[in-house]
């Protein structure tokens, strides 16, 4: 597969995420069509997104009725926020995702809670599940079973508000929405607080397993990454070792007591994805290999245009935020 199919299915694929979030799992305004528009026009694109947004509505009705009224009319909040925008898709100008998420996200706010309330009826089966498993694996007394399931209720209420805050605050932004959703960690602390509970050779057994656990995922994750890049910029086997072990220190699942098979070397230090991250392997690249890899992220934010625009929709300036590096 060419890397250029790759971007585009790496681009549709995050278009399609945008817009199930923006609109169809969360926009509440109805609107009516007598009469089915020519096919492929501009006004059946319309047609369409108005049909996601018909959806919802029912989708959001059924909710509401389950909660007591705040008093806000959900669909007049969306409905103002987004008729300039389904005006220029019958005009046949390309959406502005940052635009909608802006427009959209008033309305977001007041009914994100909504689906997080039976969201979190459903965790509390899945805690329950996790804190029994929990029990038998690593013989946890039924009072410390009812605090892990308890410890877990309440992360998931903190990561809800967290997630609502930094996805649909007044100053948020496409990306902090982009962001919250790839960093959900429903277990995300859980090992601290076993390793807390846990004494004697059920703490150091639970402690082994979940670093083998890590080691695994963050091998394979690291793997990947380089393998990503090595496509792009061929690399050789001294910088590939050194690729990698900027991959693996900077993901989520490090931690210096891992026992990887491949070794990071002498510096064992926690690097930060994103810019910092950038910047180390920058370093590793050779000044011919990072014009490189310039051209390629240039041909990638083209062929990602080229998508979007095909798709009707204008990606954010800032699009290199959805890179995977």
């Amino acid at each position: 597969m060419s890397k250029d199919h790759l971007s585009i299915m790496k681009t549709s694929s995050i278009i399609s995420m945008l817009i199930g979030v923006l609109i169809g799992g969360t926009a509440v305004v109805m609107f009516d069509a007598s009469f089915p528009p020519p096919e492929g026009s501009a006004e059946e694109k319309a047609a369409q997104l108005e049909s996601e947004l018909t959806r919802a509505q029912s989708r959001i009705a059924k909710l509401e009725a389950q909660i007591p009224a705040k008093g806000v009319d959900l669909a007049a909040t969306a409905r103002g926020g987004i008729s300039d925008i389904l005006d220029d898709i019958k005009q046949g100008r390309p959406v502005d995702l940052e635009k909608l998420h802006h427009r959209l996200k008033p309305a977001l706010r007041e009914i994100t809670p909504l689906f997080d309330l039976l969201r979190r009826r459903e965790l509390k089966k899945e805690h329950a599940r996790i804190a029994a498993h929990m029990g038998e694996a690593y013989k946890l007394n039924e009072a410390q079973q009812k605090a892990l399931q308890q410890w877990l209720d309440e992360q998931a209420a903190q990561d809800a508000e967290k997630f609502l805050q930094t996805a649909y605050g007044e100053n948020s932004r496409l990306e902090d929405l982009v962001k919250s959703m790839k960093h959900l960690e429903p277990r995300r602390g859980m090992d601290e607080f076993m390793e807390r509970t846990l004494t004697g050779q059920e703490k150091q057994r639970y402690v082994s397993d979940r670093l083998a656990e890590r080691a695994v995922k963050l091998e394979n994750d690291a793997n990947n990454r380089l393998q990503r890049l090595h496509q792009a910029v061929p690399l050789d086997q001294a910088q590939q070792d050194r690729v990698f072990a900027i991959m693996a220190r900077s993901s989520p699942d490090y931690d210096p007591r891992l026992q990887l098979d491949i070794p990071l070397g002498n510096d064992a230090a926690h690097i930060r994805p994103g810019a910092d991250r950038a910047a180390a392997i920058m370093q590793v690249l050779r000044p011919d290999q990072r014009l490189q890899y310039e051209a390629y992220q240039q041909s990638q934010r083209e062929a990602a245009n080229r998508t979007a625009a095909e798709a009707g929709f204008k990606l954010p300036e800032n699009w290199d935020v959805f890179e995977e590096w």
